[in-house]
């Protein structure tokens, strides 16, 4: 055993609806070697428990705090929990502190099945707000998830800090520790899903049907979940070729691009839901929160990313361009990932107009929820149409005269690699085409441009792999 010091680890929680979740908490902070307290461990009378509490927390090098589905006892005298009040004072007392709340969709779970009773919920909600605050925080969904969490986690958040040196880091681990059974794949990349992938013709007509699967990693963000899906790296050939149907000259010259380094990119637009639990207001005028949210302009999408990078210690951004179209297309070379064209069935745009043989179809004249449409083979939805998307990239033509007189940017010059291609000025690329585009504009190759926050401009997110 290693013989940096032991920690003592005070465990908070309430009782009875988390003694399995306490119990892995327990197991593994032993397992490291160190030394957990709580409540459950001593008796004390009711006068004195807070004050013992208290001094308890006072003697522990780290505070963990396990929030479930219910709120917890009400102290009399000032309305709040007891986990509420040793948080606030473990915090008040600049204990480091880790905090491992439970996943919303598992929270509800509990409630609907009846293996929890609801108590409290806007106190359990402003708790929740307060906790996913604190820089150090995990979400949960089983025992499994939080002794994963403590052990893993907590280590690799806090064996850097000065004031913790004697932390067990995870490659010091003793053997006994019971490691589940994970393979490579999986704690590499993420948990798999399935979906459907349809082609059509030049008709639009759908002619192959197959089932696919993808990796994806689930963040939480204030409750709201954001799925990030697994993209590998490799090459494609990004632009359009000289006899695509509807293409312009910023789509040329053809080239090869290599993406080195594999990505998550969010599976859908950001929706108003996870808009709102980050930025805390929404801006979109079509309503919904499984809608993509719109009326942001790039700053603002940039500044969803800072906030994201801070709640959850990762580096959220938004994709370049070559990074973009290499998602969008996801091995394919036709002008869709559909295929040859694209129809109302598959995409929300201006259905007034055809493409290539395919009937006119609905223009809806509004957004719709995310993921109704079929996805591509990397398991992205919303590739095509309902919404513009941000990305990182400048436009290189800024000059209204200059692109009067000798035409649209093109990428003479552009970098090869799938970097950022950058350019000072507030012009910004956009992608994808929206709700009121043609169906040409929805095109894997088509670039747009603008700064304004707009009614059809939104975005999606990305992470590189760690």
């Amino acid at each position: 055993m290693s013989n940096k010091r032991k920690l003592q680890v005070f465990v908070s929680s309430t009782y009875e609806d988390l003694k399995d979740e306490r119990q892995a908490a327990v197991e593994s902070i032993l397992a490291a070697g160190h030394i957990p307290a709580g409540m459950e461990l001593f008796a004390a009378g009711d006068k004195s428990q807070m004050r013992i509490i208290e001094r308890w927390i006072d003697e522990s090098d780290v505070y963990l705090l396990i929030l479930g589905a219910r709120y917890g006892s009400i102290e009399p005298e000032s309305g709040k929990s007891y986990t509420h009040l040793e948080y606030e004072y473990a915090s008040k007392h600049k204990k480091a502190l880790f905090v491992c709340v439970i996943d919303d969709e598992e929270r509800k779970l509990r409630i609907k099945n009846g293996s929890v009773e609801e108590d409290h919920p806007d106190k359990l909600s402003e708790l929740r707000k307060l906790l996913c605050s604190n820089r150090v925080v995990k979400f949960w969904r089983n025992t499994e998830g939080i002794q994963l969490t403590v052990f893993q986690s907590m280590t690799m958040d806090f064996s850097e800090r000065s004031e913790l040196v004697g932390w067990i880091r995870a490659d010091e681990s003793p053997d006994r520790f019971p490691k589940p059974v994970r393979s490579e794949s999986e704690v590499e990349i993420g948990e798999e899903f399935s979906f459907e992938v349809v082609k059509v013709d030049a008709r639009g007509k759908i002619y192959e049907r197959k089932k696919h699967t993808a990796k994806q990693r689930i963040e939480n963000a204030y409750g709201v979940n954001l799925e990030m899906v697994y993209i590998p790296a490799g090459k494609f050939i990004m632009g359009s070729p000289e006899d695509e149907e509807g293409r312009y000259d910023s789509e040329s010259p053809q080239h090869k691009v290599t993406i080195k380094q594999p990505f998550y990119m969010s599976k859908y637009p950001i929706t108003q839901a996870q808009w709102q639990a980050v930025m805390g207001n929404n801006p979109s005028d079509f309503k919904g929160d499984k809608r993509p949210v719109e009326k942001v302009s790039w700053d603002d999408a940039v500044q969803f990313c800072e906030k994201l990078s801070k709640l959850t210690n990762q580096t959220y951004r938004l994709p370049s361009e070559a990074e973009w179209e290499y998602a969008c297309r996801a091995g394919t070379t036709t002008p869709f990932y559909f295929g040859k064209t694209i129809t109302t069935d598959l995409a929300n745009y201006d259905g007034s107009y055809t493409y290539d043989s395919e009937p006119k179809g609905k223009y809806r004249k509004e957004t719709t929820e995310v993921g109704i449409f079929p996805p591509n083979t990397f398991g992205l939805y919303d590739m095509h149409g309902n919404i513009w998307e941000w990305c990182a990239d400048g436009w290189h033509n800024k000059n209204v005269l200059k692109w009067l007189i000798s035409g649209w940017d093109n990428y003479k010059n552009a970098p090869t690699d799938g970097s950022v291609w950058k350019k000072d000025n507030k012009n910004k690329i956009t992608r994808g085409g929206s709700w009121n585009s043609s169906p040409n504009v929805t095109r894997a190759a088509v670039r747009g441009w603008g700064y304004k926050p707009e009614c059809h401009s939104g975005f999606r997110v990305m992470v590189v792999q760690t």
